[in-house]
């Protein structure tokens, strides 16, 4: 029998746990999207940072329905897959091990042709300023760990022109 109760009263009787869910669409590095209408319109976001909490605690921060989000571990994996998905934006972190780091991931995604248009913007823990040093490789913006959710919402709206 088909429950015929509206979405929204489902998910309050629930705490909003479905809706809260559901807001973005996730895939893990070797999922690949249907080709949908739905995929083709949904703006591509790439978050980067090797702890996997902080790319959770991005994700969760995400309270959009038009998000097709990826995610990397570090900046060679970040390099790949910006130039499989083409990313409308990318939340890179500084700090990752291995021999590319973020700054260096952002001078690469931005100094290829196919990933050119690809905004960066950059997370960082460090105590040191890397703002010049992550803008002259590339990047839109550099925001400081712990960062805003408020702050890195209003700065992904106005890079992707997402009405306020």
């Amino acid at each position: 029998m088909k429950n015929s109760a509206p979405r929204d009263t489902l998910d309050s009787s629930f705490g909003g746990f479905n809706s809260s869910m559901q807001r973005y669409r996730h895939h893990e590095p070797a999922e690949y999207p249907p080709e949908t209408d739905e995929f083709l319109t949904m703006k591509k976001i790439l978050i980067v940072d090797d702890c996997h909490e902080i790319r959770q605690l991005v994700m969760t921060t995400l309270d959009f329905d038009e998000f097709e989000v990826f995610e990397a571990a570090n900046g060679a994996k970040a390099i790949e897959m910006a130039q499989k998905h083409h990313p409308d934006l990318i939340i890179m972190d500084v700090a990752m091990p291995g021999p590319i780091d973020g700054i260096e991931a952002t001078r690469r995604i931005k100094s290829n042709p196919e990933t050119v248009k690809c905004q960066i913007i950059i997370l960082t823990g460090s105590r040191t300023d890397r703002r010049k040093e992550g803008v002259a490789a590339g990047a839109c913006d550099v925001l400081s760990k712990p960062f805003s959710p408020l702050g890195l919402i209003s700065k992904m709206e106005q890079l992707l022109g997402i009405a306020q």
